[in-house]
């Protein structure tokens, strides 16, 4: 079978994270563009990138390109994918996107697809609105001028959704973004001690302590590539088999995380009991203001901003970390850039995202 072509959407900012690890897993030859990478690959691949990259969102292959300039034209298209080869009994997701194209009307292009899969597969298709829906295809469909490229979704929900992670408090960090933290602060390379004061429901110290590990994603979730009819059991655990094979055993590293919060504390831990790493972190009951600090540890946190937070709590928290940066090694916050503008006179931006509509920075205290 020849090669698919495969696109690894990725979230701005974590594009330098996903790279290192794509190229990690052996694969080289990337194209980069705004929202991820392009590389070709067999369904081993397809399988590596899902279980093995932590910072990426899903994982497409191209599975058509045509051209079509009327709705007539569109439909015969559409009937000439191989569908069966990837859809059985799955509900339908299908986004749409229309750049400077005669068929224009996004909504349309997703009816004629809706009718000609009911067609195909003799039956009438079930359509839901998110592709984090259990057992659920997204069928992706980009057109740009007259060309169409048809896309199928292999991960199924968002990768940042681990499998682990069932307990939440509001606001929660997606692990995604938690793995390119500790890959900033070059986590297992240079630092391994590190402190979550404020962990909430466990993200950054469990998806270091996985990390830690060597854990592989496919050991927590299912993917969508498994509903396909063309799924292969034997590739599967091939690939599966090679990467349980580099789980670490002994690893020496200190994980704690602490909170206030009596219930997302709680939440932590039943997080890393399904991780299976809770025997790797030190979880306490306190508050941020009556924890006690080693020297030596690297405090990393995601602490509470907006509307989470009174303004005072904010300039209390912040003037603390001011001074644990004159203590300890290292401080790392994750805040609004607003904020570390106006509460930091010295500090080193090492990761820049956005949460909605508002621009973040990972920050070190100097």
């Amino acid at each position: 079978m020849k090669p698919y072509r495969i696109f690894v959407v990725v979230q701005p900012g974590l594009e330098n994270f996903a790279e290192r690890e794509i190229i990690s897993l052996g694969y080289k030859d990337l194209h980069r563009i705004k929202g991820g990478f392009f590389l070709y690959g067999h369904m081993s691949t397809i399988m590596k990138l899902n279980f093995g990259c932590r910072t990426i969102s899903r994982v497409l292959i191209d599975i058509a390109e045509f051209e079509a300039t009327s709705f007539s034209q569109l439909q015969k298209h559409f009937k000439y994918i191989p569908w069966q080869e990837y859809i059985l009994n799955q509900n339908i997701c299908i986004h749409v996107t229309s750049y400077q194209s005669k068929l224009y009307h996004e909504k349309a292009i997703a009816d004629r697809l809706i009718a000609s899969l009911s067609e195909i597969m003799g039956k009438s298709i079930s359509i839901t609105k998110s592709p984090d829906d259990t057992n659920t295809q997204l069928i992706s469909v980009y057109v740009k001028h007259e060309r169409f490229v048809i896309r199928l979704d292999s991960s199924g929900s968002h990768l940042h959704k681990r499998g682990y992670g069932l307990y939440k408090e509001s606001a929660p960090l997606r692990e995604t973004i938690a793995s390119a933290m500790l890959d900033s602060i070059r986590w297992q390379e240079k630092v391994f001690s590190i402190h979550d004061p404020m962990c909430g429901s466990g993200t950054i110290a469990i998806e270091a302590a996985v990390k830690a590990k060597n854990i592989p994603l496919c050991e927590f979730r299912q993917y969508a590539f498994q509903k396909w009819d063309c799924f292969d059991d034997v590739v599967f655990n091939k690939v599966r088999n090679e990467l349980i094979n580099g789980i670490k055993e002994n690893i020496n590293v200190t994980i704690k995380a602490s909170d206030i919060d009596e219930n997302a504390l709680n939440a932590a831990i039943a997080n890393a009991k399904l991780a299976t790493v809770a025997h790797l972190i030190d979880f306490s009951h306190q508050s941020v203001f009556d924890s006690i600090f080693d020297k030596s540890t690297t405090l990393i946190t995601n602490p509470p901003w907006g509307k989470r937070v009174h303004l005072d709590n904010t300039k209390s928290l912040y003037n603390l970390m001011t001074n644990l940066s004159k203590i300890i090694e290292n401080v790392y916050l994750l805040i609004p850039k607003l904020s570390a503008k106006s509460h930091f006179s010295n500090y080193h931006p090492l990761l820049n995202i956005k949460s909605g509509t508002i621009p973040l920075e990972l920050i070190r205290l100097d």
